[in-house]
């Protein structure tokens, strides 16, 4: 959970695996089911009990994810040579890497090289592998 800029709320992400993959976005669901919203009223309450219980707003988006969970970051697969460049997939981790991810992407045009321990984020490491599905997740106000 996190503050919201309103000072008056939080903004808290049931993404905690297990959510169905699909494959049309039109199959996403536009609500939280009824036993998923009230796990998530006791999980809040049991972190943060000064918070009212009940969220203000539910939002169900998209979000997609790599199949092992990371990010990509490097030259587009299938563009070795070219100076184009993938720098995605970080989902909430890019938020807080991204000073770091930034840097990585900004050596890699300049100087060809990431300057950091970036290898398992190569974009190329899926390829001749199944395309990753979509999954859908949650926002809870």
């Amino acid at each position: 959970m996190f503050p919201s800029m309103d000072g008056a709320t939080v903004k808290g992400n049931c993404n905690i695996g297990g959510w169905p993959a699909i494959d049309d976005p039109q199959a996403l669901p536009r609500s939280l089911p009824g036993a998923e919203l009230a796990h998530l009223c006791e999980a809040a309450a049991e972190v943060a009990p000064g918070l009212r219980r009940d969220p203000v707003r539910i939002g169900v988006y998209m979000d997609a994810y790599t199949p092992d969970g990371e990010g990509l970051l490097g030259c587009v697969p299938g563009a070795k040579g070219s100076r184009t460049l993938v720098a995605t997939g970080f989902s909430g981790h890019g938020f807080k890497f991204s000073p770091a991810i930034g840097e990585a992407v900004a050596r890699l045009v300049v100087e060809g090289e990431a300057g950091r321990q970036v290898a398992h984020l190569d974009a190329c490491r899926f390829q001749g592998a199944p395309a990753p599905r979509t999954v859908f997740c949650c926002r809870i106000r």
